[in-house]
């Protein structure tokens, strides 16, 4: 491997410009927009360059999170199911030790951030390490704008890959093959290699993930850009909207007077400024009202005093003059806007306070985003399963195929109706006070049982609380507990 290749993967790496916008997608994500949003109206052709002079300040609201985090993600609720299978059934050993496995590596969090970062970016990988001494697997992620690769266009098998080895470090990466494994910094001089040591997996080791389909070619999908351009566009609409208060606002003073401006000292006072006088070049004390320069900057408003000039025999004009540009119009413009953007993430942004009147109402509304979900399930289970592969090679002690099962969505439902409709469910006798606290407040059965014998005891001590009218259809039903 020589130090030229290296040094073009590298590059190509830092100057691709989808490696480029995905690191601004997840700067975005992450709130970090400022410097982002500075570097989008410094550009050559933004007619907002010139901001600084006028006085705008940069504003943010993070709606790329907004949109993402509402967006079908598979970790808001609770973890999957994890079982492994081998030789045609589930195994309870083996299913524990990837479990505690998944557990060590801080798998539920690593991929609730994995989760959303898929989402946005449409494919994420797992780099899989282990340490042989404390017997513990660690997960790191990567994404297109942090890793570059080749895969076997045949098998669809990585062949190598160039990732960024350290995040404070802009320079620093490691080269794997099936080979060989490269440390190395780009300096002003080309490459410089820190190691180079044989790969003793004979494999890479990373499992892919994607978000809603694979890539037609390549190891990553393309990063969508209309979220990032949205969220530019909606603070440079904040700053515009701040902007345009501020001058409808403070109304603007036009005059065909010329306009000086005057600092008085605490001591000043109208009658002297106006006796003031000073010494002219022949020696001649003279009024102070001399003409004004036309280079000063004249600012009124409040505590200010501004001289004007007029020429003898003339009138001057003067007159406060605002824009009447309507801001309300633009704002219900950015938020159809943003409506529309979001709905083609399958997020649904309700008007006002307005909620589902039905349950079926709430299931047409949402029917997007679960279907969404299950599209992004079924790529997450196929995720695992590569996961558990790239484990097994590396722990030949780990068999079996690993099957993930997501739970169903919990849709936001009306608590008094839900509370009606258990209520109905328990006195018809088609569930019981124990499936009602499993379901509503996902309790285990033992901690349902203990919890309704803990209310029970309360209400044997407490007569008046130990029954309940619940209307069900206008007639009224008594539930114990």
């Amino acid at each position: 491997m020589n130090n030229e290749y290296l040094e073009k993967l590298a590059k190509k790496l830092k100057n691709d410009g989808e490696a480029r916008f995905a690191r601004k997608a997840l700067a975005y994500y992450d709130g970090e927009q400022e410097e982002e949003m500075r570097k989008f109206l410094n550009a050559p052709n933004s007619f907002r360059k010139h901001r600084n002079k006028k006085g705008q300040s940069i504003r943010t609201r993070n709606l790329v999170k907004k949109i993402v985090d509402a967006s079908g993600l598979l970790f808001n609720d609770s973890l999957p199911k994890f079982e492994v299978w081998d030789n045609g059934a589930p195994s309870e050993q083996l299913t524990q030790s990837f479990t505690d496995i998944f557990n060590e590596a801080n798998g539920t969090e690593f991929f609730s951030n994995f989760d959303n970062m898929v989402r946005l970016l449409k494919s994420g990988a797992v780099l899989v390490q282990y340490d042989e001494a404390t017997n513990r697997f660690y997960f790191d992620h990567l994404n297109v704008g942090t890793c570059v690769g080749r895969t076997d266009p045949v098998i669809r098998e990585l062949t190598e890959i160039v990732y960024s080895s350290d995040e404070d470090a802009d320079e620093t990466f490691r080269y794997m093959s099936p080979e060989v494994v490269i440390d190395f910094e780009l300096t002003t001089t080309g490459v410089n290699i820190i190691s180079s040591v044989p790969n003793t997996l004979g494999f890479i080791p990373l499992a892919i993930f994607h978000d809603t389909h694979t890539p037609r070619c390549g190891l990553w999908n393309t990063t969508p850009t209309e979220l990032v351009g949205l969220n530019e566009a909606y603070n440079a609409y904040l700053m515009d909207v701040e902007y345009a208060g501020a001058w409808q606002t403070v109304s603007t003073l036009f005059t065909t007077a010329n306009l000086e401006p005057t600092q008085l000292s605490s001591n000043d006072t109208f009658d002297r400024m106006a006796s003031r006088t000073v010494t002219d070049s022949t020696g001649k004390k003279v009024a102070a009202t001399t003409s004004p320069q036309t280079t000063s900057e004249v600012i009124g408003g409040p505590g200010q005093i501004v001289r004007a000039h007029v020429k003898s025999g003339e009138s001057a004009v003067f007159e406060y003059k605002s824009p009447q540009g309507d801001i309300n119009n633009i704002s219900a413009v950015f938020a159809a806007m943003t409506k529309d953007f979001a709905a083609d993430w399958s997020v649904r942004f309700s008007e006002g306070n307005s909620v589902a009147s039905s349950g079926f109402q709430l299931l047409v509304e949402e029917m997007p985003n679960l279907e969404l979900r299950k599209a992004r399930q079924r790529m997450f289970e196929a995720g695992f399963k590569r996961l558990y592969m790239v484990m097994k090679r590396i722990v030949p002690t780990l068999s079996g195929e690993l099957f993930t099962v997501f739970s169903d969505p919990a849709l936001p439902v009306n608590q008094n109706d839900e509370e009606v409709v258990w209520s109905r469910r328990i006195q018809e006798g088609r569930a019981s006070r124990v499936d009602y606290f499993m379901a509503t407040q996902g309790l285990s059965e033992q901690e349902a049982l203990a919890k309704i014998a803990k209310i029970d005891a309360f209400n044997a001590n407490n007569p008046q609380a130990s029954t309940r009218k619940i209307v069900v259809n206008g007639s009224a039903s008594t539930n114990a507990g």
